[in-house]
């Protein structure tokens, strides 16, 4: 049972999300308080590694086709994304990289 929770647990550097228990913690393994746009925009985001993701395509994915929810909101929401899990830290894995016109990538940052 503990190695199936395991499988769900991936680390990013400066955060781990757990899958299946919905959580992400720091490196310190403290809670990471996201709210659910935010997880739901970090999941998505991982599930989409290394692609270009429009704005329209994540707006109806995390928020739901018929959402009202301007581009300025996505933004607002990436960058509290971005500082809540650390992602300028050089020890970070994960980066989210904006592609101007477009919308966003999230990627994995090769640490040397």
């Amino acid at each position: 049972m503990e190695f199936e929770t395991r499988k769900q647990i991936t680390s990013y550097g400066t955060f781990s999300i757990n899958l299946r228990a919905k959580k992400v913690t720091d490196s310190l393994g403290n809670v990471i308080a996201l709210t659910p746009q935010e997880y739901k925009l970090l999941e998505f985001g991982l599930s989409n590694l290394g692609k270009a993701i429009s704005k329209e395509n994540i707006l109806d994915s995390v928020w739901g086709e018929n959402a009202v929810v301007v581009h300025t909101t996505l933004r607002n929401r990436i960058g509290k994304l971005r500082n809540k899990l650390d992602l300028s830290n050089e020890n970070s894995r994960l980066e989210i990289i904006t592609i101007t016109g477009l919308g966003y990538r999230f990627d994995l940052r090769c640490l040397t």
